[in-house]
């Protein structure tokens, strides 16, 4: 799996073979996809896209799914910060279940 990967290659930094990309990954900034963000910082997203609970009829930020469904529940992944922040680059930065230096490139 990808995201178990990413983990192995996080822990090894410079020892892995993937050492430079690696070390790339693990000085991006945290929480760049909104459900991964503080209940505060999404309720004022919300408030200001006038999205939430009674507007929406879902009440989410949109990807919730990644970390309640797939990371949580289909992943089995543990609420550990260092691990969910592993599954949300995952999720950013994976093309299909590849992880490429390709979207850092794009910007």
């Amino acid at each position: 799996d990808t995201v178990q990967n990413l983990i192995k290659e996080m822990r090894l930094g410079d020892e892995s073979d993937f050492g430079p990309y690696v070390q790339y990954l693990l000085n991006q900034r945290r929480g760049q996809l909104p459900c991964a963000w503080s209940e505060a910082g999404k309720h004022l997203l919300e408030h200001i896209l006038e999205y939430g609970a009674g507007m929406d009829g879902e009440g989410t930020l949109p990807p919730s799914y990644v970390t309640d469904n797939e990371w949580l529940g289909v992943c089995r992944g543990l609420d550990n910060p260092f691990k969910e922040n592993a599954a949300m680059l995952v999720i950013q930065r994976a093309e299909d279940d590849l992880m490429l230096p390709i979207y850092d490139f794009y910007n």
